[in-house]
């Protein structure tokens, strides 16, 4: 027996003081995310303290409570126990000893879900192949380290108002760093798709992407084009509707002279441009038209084509001139830049005393003829209307050339929109005679003094009729190289005689003081540097003199747009 005053003392023991010895502080620093799309991952700080954790889970419809023992080599729990896709849940966690349990600490709620894919897209590599493209970044929807994912691809091939097919495309990838995945479906021409994605598990499927959907067209012809550049090339440019870069496999031009002939081919582009030279292959006369055919073939072997008539320019001895962009006029000295030019026609050669006198002469000979000399101004101007009139016998009623002078002795200027001929204005002369140019951009590229083949050289009498050559004029195109030892020698768009020879009228461009008439070019008369292709000199428009002549164009704008109309109508 003891007495009252031999009872034995008890040692308080509470894990929730934080005075007591005995306490055990709670979980810190708590993360709850996905670790995959059927379990959670819980991590937070460990204490030394601890020898389990209690971890209760709750969400609207139930409630779930776990213990289970801290590995002190890593400080997180995977509940993997009925966890739910689109679903909310909140955990308490508290730690477990020997001598008790911590107070309790909530995480914040957190809603578990599978989610789609982040963006999702196709693309139409050919007859009988689609692209898919997706791009999905797993390790920041989840923690659970991954080799491969497998993707359910669901396909439904519609008509205009339902749905003919379906199907459904498992395919395993493995993990790609960029995250950037893609896929290849195997299609048919004329299909129309809509596809979706979601990324598959052997529990879930994570939502559905937003869905990507395409016709399996075969590329069509967007743009063509021709221009007649002369009378024996044409110049086509095409384009095919960009599907995919790799779609088109061959590009095939054939034309009704070529025999069958492939006259040009392309691989895989999609843009075409050739400057067809009927002449190499077939006689050709001018003003001809053309059966063109223009084949394009997928790598399936399915092609398409289509059939267009072009003509050559139905006037011989001229050469097209596109319209260019910034181009510099005049010398150095007193240069403008003219942001825009209008596309024209220019005799390659100066007007032949042949031509003058027989204005409805349309041959490609030159009849060793000499330039038309001791003409004035007004009278070229008349030769202008003359020719427009006479040539329209070649064209029986169906085209119609027009004056572009009302009157030749008083009009101010010829009239820009009438289709004809009139004299070469001062810029379409300095464009011709001195512009090297891309054909296809319009873009100047460079500027001669002189013939190209002088280049920044000296002028000489083998390239050139000036001063101390000849002492009088020479037959029309005498530099193109058939006269040994006399050298070819044309300005970039292919025209002769803009260095000497006849000095040639040219209508007003610009604003000029002086009221009198231009001419251009210098002329067997004329020093070396007066036959530069940018001077010029101021003359009476009723000069005659046997060192001037002139030449003529048309502006091809007027021109083309009729032109088309007419071959077309034929």
């Amino acid at each position: 027996m003891t007495g009252c005053n031999d009872l034995p003392e008890f040692e308080v023991v509470n894990t929730q003081d934080p005075n007591s010895d005995y306490f055990l502080d709670s979980p810190k620093n708590m993360v709850v995310e996905a670790y995959d799309d059927h379990a959670l991952i819980i991590y937070y700080d460990q204490t030394s303290q601890a020898d389990s954790i209690i971890i209760i889970r709750t969400s609207l419809e139930e409630s779930a409570v776990v213990i289970a023992p801290i590995d002190y080599g890593t400080s997180f729990f995977i509940d993997s126990a009925g966890i739910i896709v689109d679903k909310t849940y909140n955990y308490e966690l508290r730690f477990l000893n020997e001598f008790g349990v911590s107070m309790i600490v909530n995480t914040l709620p957190y809603h578990h879900e599978f989610a789609a894919v982040d963006s999702f897209f196709s693309e139409q590599l050919n007859e009988h192949e689609v692209r898919l493209h997706w791009t999905y970044c797993y390790d920041e929807h989840f923690a659970k380290e991954r080799s491969k994912l497998s993707w359910r691809i669901n396909k439904a091939i519609y008509n205009e108002s339902f749905a003919l097919d379906s199907a459904v495309i498992d395919t395993l990838l493995g993990i790609e760093p960029n995250c950037n995945y893609s896929f290849i479906d195997q299609v048919e021409l004329g299909d129309s798709i809509v596809y979706t994605i979601q990324l598959k598990s052997p529990h879930n499927l994570s939502q559905l992407s937003n869905p990507t959907s395409l016709a399996v067209d075969f590329p069509q012809l967007e743009m063509l084009q021709w221009i007649p550049i002369n009378a024996q090339e044409i110049f086509l440019n095409w384009r095919l509707e960009n599907v995919n870069s790799e779609y088109i496999q061959s590009v095939l031009l054939t034309s009704n002279l070529s025999e069958g002939s492939i006259i040009y081919q392309l691989g895989n582009e999609l843009n075409g441009v050739y400057l067809d030279d009927i002449s190499t292959y077939a006689i050709i006369d001018a003003g001809q038209s053309i059966r063109y055919t223009l084949t394009w073939c997928g790598p399936g072997g399915v092609c398409d084509d289509t059939s267009f008539v072009a003509s050559t320019f139905p006037f011989h001895n001229m050469e097209y001139v596109p319209g260019l962009t910034n181009v510099i006029y005049g010398a150095e000295s007193n240069a403008i830049n003219v942001e825009l030019t209008e596309p024209f026609y220019i005799d390659i050669y100066e007007v032949s005393t042949t031509l003058f006198d027989d204005p409805g002469l349309n041959s490609p000979g030159l009849f060793e003829s000499l330039p038309k000399d001791s003409v004035n101004f007004y009278e070229a101007r008349t030769f202008c209307n003359d020719r427009s009139t006479a040539l329209n016998a070649q064209f029986n009623g169906g085209f119609s050339l027009e004056n572009t002078y009302t009157n030749p002795n008083t009009d101010l200027n010829y009239d820009e929109t009438n289709i004809g001929f009139h004299i070469a204005n001062e810029l379409e002369w300095e464009i011709a005679a001195s512009i090297q140019y891309d054909l296809q951009a319009g873009l100047p590229l460079n500027k001669f003094s002189y013939p190209v083949v002088v280049g920044d050289g000296e002028l000489s009498c083998y390239v050139a009729n000036y001063l101390g050559c000849f002492d009088e004029s020479t037959i029309v195109g005498f530099f193109n190289g058939d006269n040994y030892p006399y050298e070819n020698a044309p300005s970039p768009a292919g025209l002769y005689d803009v260095s000497g020879n006849v000095k040639e009228w040219v209508e007003k461009y610009f604003q000029h003081e002086d009221s009198r008439q231009i001419l251009r070019g210098g002329d067997f008369l004329a020093a070396a540097n007066e036959c530069k292709t940018t001077s010029y000199i101021y003359e009476t428009g009723t000069t005659h003199h046997r060192s001037i002549g002139f030449r003529t164009a048309i502006a091809a704008t007027p021109f083309l747009e009729e032109w088309y109309e007419w071959i077309g109508s034929e």
